[in-house]
Protein backbone atom coordinates (compact mmCIF):
# COMPACT_ATOMS: atom_id res chain seq x y z
CA UNK A 1 0.00 0.00 0.00
CA UNK A 2 3.03 2.15 0.90
CA UNK A 3 4.23 1.82 -2.45
CA UNK A 4 1.04 2.82 -4.32
CA UNK A 5 0.91 6.19 -2.83
CA UNK A 6 4.83 6.74 -3.27
CA UNK A 7 3.86 5.54 -6.63
CA UNK A 8 0.63 8.07 -6.90
CA UNK A 9 2.54 11.24 -5.64
CA UNK A 10 4.97 10.79 -7.48
CA UNK A 11 2.93 10.40 -11.06
CA UNK A 12 1.25 14.23 -9.59
CA UNK A 13 4.58 15.49 -8.85
CA UNK A 14 5.70 14.78 -12.33
CA UNK A 15 2.67 16.05 -14.07
CA UNK A 16 2.45 19.13 -12.20
CA UNK A 17 6.30 19.94 -13.09
CA UNK A 18 5.36 19.18 -16.63
CA UNK A 19 2.76 21.62 -16.31
CA UNK A 20 4.05 23.80 -15.00
CA UNK A 21 7.13 23.72 -17.53
CA UNK A 22 4.68 24.11 -20.20
CA UNK A 23 2.67 27.12 -18.94
CA UNK A 24 5.94 29.30 -17.99
CA UNK A 25 8.20 28.26 -20.69
CA UNK A 26 6.55 30.66 -23.10
CA UNK A 27 6.52 30.40 -26.98
CA UNK A 28 9.22 30.37 -28.09
CA UNK A 29 10.44 27.22 -26.20
CA UNK A 30 6.90 25.39 -26.79
CA UNK A 31 6.31 26.86 -30.31
CA UNK A 32 2.92 27.21 -29.00
CA UNK A 33 1.54 30.86 -29.21
CA UNK A 34 -1.90 31.73 -27.29
CA UNK A 35 -4.41 32.47 -29.87
CA UNK A 36 -2.88 31.32 -32.96
CA UNK A 37 -2.76 28.12 -34.74
CA UNK A 38 0.37 26.09 -36.57
CA UNK A 39 -1.81 25.55 -39.69
CA UNK A 40 0.11 27.05 -42.61
CA UNK A 41 -1.23 30.39 -44.69
CA UNK A 42 -2.60 29.71 -47.78
CA UNK A 43 -0.36 32.15 -49.71
CA UNK A 44 1.75 31.84 -52.45
CA UNK A 45 2.35 28.08 -51.20
CA UNK A 46 4.74 30.10 -49.05
CA UNK A 47 6.40 27.41 -45.88
CA UNK A 48 5.43 28.87 -42.49
CA UNK A 49 7.42 27.91 -39.15
CA UNK A 50 5.73 26.12 -36.54
CA UNK A 51 3.63 29.27 -35.37
CA UNK A 52 2.01 29.64 -38.39
CA UNK A 53 3.78 32.72 -39.65
CA UNK A 54 5.77 33.22 -42.57
CA UNK A 55 9.92 34.46 -41.87
CA UNK A 56 11.27 37.08 -43.86
CA UNK A 57 13.92 33.93 -44.80
CA UNK A 58 10.82 31.55 -45.87
CA UNK A 59 9.32 34.69 -48.13
CA UNK A 60 12.77 35.48 -49.76
CA UNK A 61 13.57 31.86 -50.28
CA UNK A 62 10.35 31.17 -51.81
CA UNK A 63 10.75 33.91 -54.33
CA UNK A 64 13.90 33.32 -55.08
CA UNK A 65 12.69 29.91 -56.05
CA UNK A 66 9.96 31.50 -58.18
CA UNK A 67 12.94 32.90 -60.06
CA UNK A 68 14.63 29.82 -61.03
CA UNK A 69 11.36 28.01 -62.01
CA UNK A 70 10.53 31.66 -64.31
CA UNK A 71 14.31 31.11 -65.60
CA UNK A 72 14.06 28.78 -68.35
CA UNK A 73 17.07 29.06 -69.86
CA UNK A 74 19.43 29.43 -66.32
CA UNK A 75 20.58 33.06 -67.76
CA UNK A 76 20.06 34.61 -64.36
CA UNK A 77 17.73 36.70 -66.13
CA UNK A 78 13.62 36.65 -66.67
CA UNK A 79 11.83 38.67 -68.81
CA UNK A 80 7.69 39.19 -69.68
CA UNK A 81 7.82 36.18 -72.19
CA UNK A 82 8.90 33.82 -68.63
CA UNK A 83 6.81 34.71 -66.66
CA UNK A 84 3.71 34.44 -68.58
CA UNK A 85 4.79 30.83 -69.36
CA UNK A 86 5.27 30.69 -66.14
CA UNK A 87 1.62 31.86 -65.25
CA UNK A 88 0.19 29.98 -67.86
CA UNK A 89 2.14 27.19 -66.55
CA UNK A 90 0.98 27.12 -62.70
CA UNK A 91 -2.91 28.33 -62.56
CA UNK A 92 -3.83 26.16 -59.77
CA UNK A 93 -0.81 28.93 -57.17
CA UNK A 94 -2.69 30.57 -54.19
CA UNK A 95 -2.75 34.29 -53.54
CA UNK A 96 -3.60 37.97 -54.81
CA UNK A 97 -4.20 37.50 -58.67
CA UNK A 98 -0.62 38.06 -60.99
CA UNK A 99 -0.20 41.46 -62.53
CA UNK A 100 0.28 41.50 -66.13
CA UNK A 101 4.02 40.09 -67.17
CA UNK A 102 4.84 43.44 -69.11
CA UNK A 103 3.72 45.55 -65.80
CA UNK A 104 5.64 43.25 -63.59
CA UNK A 105 8.59 43.63 -65.38
CA UNK A 106 8.56 47.54 -65.71
CA UNK A 107 7.71 47.76 -61.75
CA UNK A 108 10.68 45.94 -60.55
CA UNK A 109 13.14 46.73 -63.50
CA UNK A 110 15.30 49.34 -61.89
CA UNK A 111 17.93 49.89 -64.55
CA UNK A 112 15.39 50.56 -67.31
CA UNK A 113 16.48 47.15 -69.70
CA UNK A 114 13.24 45.47 -69.36
CA UNK A 115 14.92 42.43 -68.27
CA UNK A 116 14.98 41.56 -64.16
CA UNK A 117 18.15 40.20 -62.45
CA UNK A 118 18.07 37.91 -59.87
CA UNK A 119 18.93 41.20 -57.90
CA UNK A 120 16.26 43.64 -58.64
CA UNK A 121 13.55 40.56 -58.27
CA UNK A 122 14.72 39.10 -54.38
CA UNK A 123 15.12 43.49 -53.70
CA UNK A 124 11.59 44.05 -54.94
CA UNK A 125 10.52 41.07 -52.91
CA UNK A 126 12.08 42.16 -49.44
CA UNK A 127 10.57 45.62 -49.88
CA UNK A 128 7.27 44.34 -50.15
CA UNK A 129 7.78 41.99 -47.12
CA UNK A 130 8.91 44.86 -45.08
CA UNK A 131 5.61 47.10 -46.50
CA UNK A 132 3.32 43.78 -45.43
CA UNK A 133 4.94 43.47 -42.01
CA UNK A 134 3.04 45.84 -40.14
CA UNK A 135 4.17 45.34 -36.74
CA UNK A 136 7.56 44.98 -38.41
CA UNK A 137 8.37 41.69 -36.64
CA UNK A 138 10.04 40.27 -38.84
CA UNK A 139 7.35 37.55 -39.49
CA UNK A 140 4.04 37.93 -41.60
CA UNK A 141 0.95 36.75 -39.63
CA UNK A 142 -2.45 36.08 -41.22
CA UNK A 143 -3.67 39.82 -40.39
CA UNK A 144 -0.75 41.12 -42.54
CA UNK A 145 -0.99 38.20 -45.54
CA UNK A 146 -1.95 40.42 -48.55
CA UNK A 147 -5.25 39.04 -49.38
CA UNK A 148 -5.96 40.57 -53.09
CA UNK A 149 -7.03 43.75 -54.57
CA UNK A 150 -9.77 45.52 -53.07
CA UNK A 151 -11.68 48.69 -53.16
CA UNK A 152 -9.40 51.50 -52.94
CA UNK A 153 -7.09 49.51 -54.53
CA UNK A 154 -4.46 47.33 -53.18
CA UNK A 155 -2.89 47.58 -49.83
CA UNK A 156 -1.05 45.25 -46.91
CA UNK A 157 -4.94 44.49 -46.18
CA UNK A 158 -5.67 44.07 -49.35
CA UNK A 159 -3.11 42.87 -51.68
CA UNK A 160 0.78 43.91 -52.93
CA UNK A 161 0.92 46.91 -54.88
CA UNK A 162 3.44 45.32 -57.08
Amino acid sequence: MKQNIIIALSSIVFISLMIAFVLLSGPERTGITPGRHAEPLPVFGIQTGTDGRISKKSWVSHFSSVFDAMDADKNGIIVSADIEKHNASSSDRQGPPRPPADSLVRRIDENGDGKLSRTEWIKHHEALFDRFDADKNGHLDANEIPKGPGPGGPGPERGPRE
